[in-house]
Formats: structure tokens, sequence, C-alpha cells
């Protein structure tokens, strides 16, 4: 009914407005209009905490409800159940082949499970629709390092992207701590860091500007948790950025360049007991 198309998009202007209570409660009260509704269904069963029965009752009433299946299998996936998850993920790829989203769990669940040339294929085929997309450049150099084939080729490539270097340079660190390059490893993950601070400090000028501007209370504080919910989530990755590009030059016998990494890690509260025992370690004997 329209009344029900109505309720499924104000849910989705509450979700993309930080609104998800609100979200959930109009759909629990669309749902008793409208119970029969398998839009209304399947949005209220992966909103806010995901409710596989909603689920069941989606799939079951409609076979070929294709994002109900994507719905399950990420479910699955994070609970752990790999085959369960595969299965759930491969329907859900019958309806949306072309879906980067669907081509990249199938291949973290063929890596899960160990099955690095499967899962090279289905990183591939995220690239072939999504060819910057940057966790699947990563993964396909993991796979290809997993089965004894060169990647850092794949990951280079990465670094000329219109997004930027800095996650190119990130991403490029965890492959070469994988391979137990120590300094590559840690050189990487110090240019990461550097970029990252870069974008903290163009946050914090977005967030100066956005408080002397001249706009509605409840646009400007929404704004602003945006803003610094984005910032916090910038200073997270580069105190990790930080950690690792210390525990780098540690593991590469370069405790003089690992020092200040780690005591900038330790500025973060996340990192600070971590940061002080590598501290310690690193000035152990001095």
């Amino acid at each position: 009914p329209p009344e029900a198309l109505v309720a499924y998009f104000r849910a989705l202007l509450l979700e993309a407005s930080v609104r998800s209570g609100e979200a959930v409660a109009g759909l629990d009260e669309s749902l008793k209009a409208f119970p029969a509704s398998l839009l209304l269904k399947f949005k209220r069963a992966v909103l806010s905490l995901p409710d596989d029965t909603l689920l069941e009752e989606v799939i079951g009433a409609d076979p070929e409800f294709c994002e109900a299946f994507l719905a399950r299998g990420r479910l699955a996936l994070a609970g752990g159940a790999l085959i369960s998850a595969e299965t759930d993920l491969l329907r859900a790829r019958e309806g949306v082949p072309e879906s980067p989203l669907v081509a990249i769990l199938l291949a973290g669940v063929n890596f899960a499970t160990e099955e690095y040339d499967r899962s090279l294929a289905f990183y591939e085929q995220t690239l072939a629709v999504a060819p910057e997309y940057k966790e699947a450049l990563f993964g396909k150099a993991v796979a290809l390092s997993f089965l004894g084939r060169p990647a850092e080729a794949d990951l280079v490539a990465a670094v000329n992207m219109d997004s930027g270097e800095t996650d190119a340079f990130f991403l490029l660190g965890k492959l070469y701590a994988l391979q137990k390059k120590w300094p590559d490893s840690a050189l990487n993950f110090e240019l990461a860091a550097h970029g990252y601070e870069f974008q903290e400090n163009r946050i914090r000028e977005k967030i100066a500007q956005v408080e002397g501007a001249s706009m509605a209370e409840d646009r400007k504080g929404r704004l602003l948790a945006r803003k610094s919910f984005q910032l916090e989530k910038t200073r997270l990755t580069r105190a990790t950025a930080c950690f690792n590009a210390a525990a780098g030059y540690h593991n590469a016998g370069l405790p003089a360049k690992a020092l200040p990494w780690a005591r900038g890690a330790g500025a973060h509260s996340y990192f600070a007991d971590k940061a002080k025992d590598l501290i310690a370690l690193l000035t152990e004997g001095r």
C-alpha cells in the first residue's frame, strides 16, 4: 500500500539522520498496520539490531528476495557460520550478480576457509565492477601473497587513486607486515600516519567553520556530531598507524626509529597501555 511505502522511506530518512531509534519505533508501528508488507519487514529486520525472525519470514514469503539472503548471509558471517553464509551469499548473487558487496563478502568467506584461489577469483570479480575498491585490492594482494605470487603491484596501483594515498600506504603497511618485511611495513605506516594527521587538521577546520556558521541549531548539531565522529575515527586510525609503525621498526631492530611512533600512538587512550609497554621494551637497558 502507498502508506507502507511512505513508512519505508520515512525509516530510510530517519536512519540517514542517525535517528535509528525513531526509525525502529516507526517501522514497528507501521508493521502493525501493514503486517503483510515484505518491504517493511525486510527494513525492520536489518535496521539497528538485526531481527533474523523477520528475515526468515521475508525469505519464506518471497524466495526471490535477494536482499534478504544478503542480510542473512552477513548475519551468518558475523556469527562465524561460514558455510551458511556462503550459501546465502551465493543465493543473493543470483539476484544481483554485479554487486561488489556480495562478491567481496564471498571472497572473505573463501579466504577464511583457506580456499585462496576461490577467494582471489571473487576479489577479481569485485574489482571488475569496482576497480578502485581498496579493500578488494588489499584482499587480492593478500590472497596472491598466500598463493605464493607477487602482490605488491596491485596495491601500488591504489596509491594513485583520486581519493588519495593515505589508505593505500596503510594497506601496504599491512601487506608488508604479513610478509614480515618490517622496514617496508613501518615506512608505509609512517607515511599513512602523516596523511591521517593532515586529514585530522582538515576535519578540525571544517568543525570550526560549522561552529561559526549561521544555520538552524538542530542542523548545526547534526553536522557537528557527524564531523566529530569522523574526527574520532580518523584519530584512532592515525594512532593505529603510529603503533604499527613503531612495532614494525621494533621488529626491524630499529628502536630509535620506533620510539617516537610509540609515543605518538600513546597519545590516544585506546593505545595508551599498549604503547606504554612497547616504550618500556624499547628503552629497556638504556
